[in-house]
């Protein structure tokens, strides 16, 4: 599958008919990265919206670009009102503003196959290549005119320096603020465990935590405490 996408690709670029836009090209511009995750609960932007589900990915990067898929595949279909799968489809382009800044610009699809439904949100947002790795988005979804704001950090320690060789520890916060007729604040906290497998794969294993202020929200406001695990190659 992912021989056949990179030649595919590649193909494009050459069938492009500019030869120096071709040779800017090399096999290191282009990266490939796959998730194979479990989550114990599903949530997003602080709001439970399911149980248990597989949610696996897949995103490609070529230059300062990005193409990807994310599912939401729920375990328990007996739940009351039954839980569908979910299906995004994501792209943008990176830009950057300075040597520790760049301006991210995409756009996310969201599918809904079981009852046919689907939401489009585009998004623009700030990072910064500097410690914590702050970073700043704006998210504005179209059907319901839904505009998201959200500041993010983390941090990667390798437990390496403490003996635990192929080891580290990821540190992750997040909050954000909903306008949508409930206008609410939302935030989250998370920490994994990562074992390097070898140079392209990874395990993980993990506790996230997450709540909200929303009365409107399903069952009103909530604070979620579950855990994640997940495999993960990159090329």
């Amino acid at each position: 599958m992912n021989k056949r996408i990179l030649k595919t690709m590649a193909a494009l670029i050459a069938l492009s008919g500019s030869s120096a836009a071709y040779a800017q090209v090399t096999p290191e511009d282009i990266s490939v990265e796959t998730d194979f995750a479990f989550e114990s609960e599903y949530s997003f932007r602080g709001a439970k919206l399911g149980g248990p589900s597989l949610q696996p990915g897949m995103e490609i990067g070529i230059l300062d670009g990005y193409i990807g898929t994310w599912m939401s595949m729920p375990l328990n279909r007996t739940r009351t009102p039954p839980e569908g799968n979910e299906v995004d489809f994501y792209g943008g382009w990176a830009f950057p503003l300075g040597e520790m800044v760049e301006l991210d610009v995409g756009y996310t699809y969201y599918w809904f196959p079981e009852d046919g439904g689907s939401e489009r949100e585009p998004y623009i947002g700030v990072a910064f290549d500097v410690d914590f790795d702050p970073a700043f988005y704006v998210f504005y979804e179209t059907e319901g005119e839904i505009l998201t704001f959200e500041g993010s950090v983390g941090y990667g320690y390798d437990l390496g320096e403490v003996g635990f060789d192929g080891y580290g520890l990821d540190l992750g916060a997040y909050a954000g603020y909903v306008t949508n007729g409930d206008d609410y604040f939302y935030y989250g906290l998370t920490a994994d465990v990562v074992y390097d497998l070898n140079e392209a794969a990874s395990f993980s294993f993990g506790v996230r935590f997450a709540g909200n202020s929303d009365d409107g929200v399903v069952d009103g406001p909530q604070q979620q405490l579950w855990w994640g695990t997940a495999v993960s190659l990159a090329y």
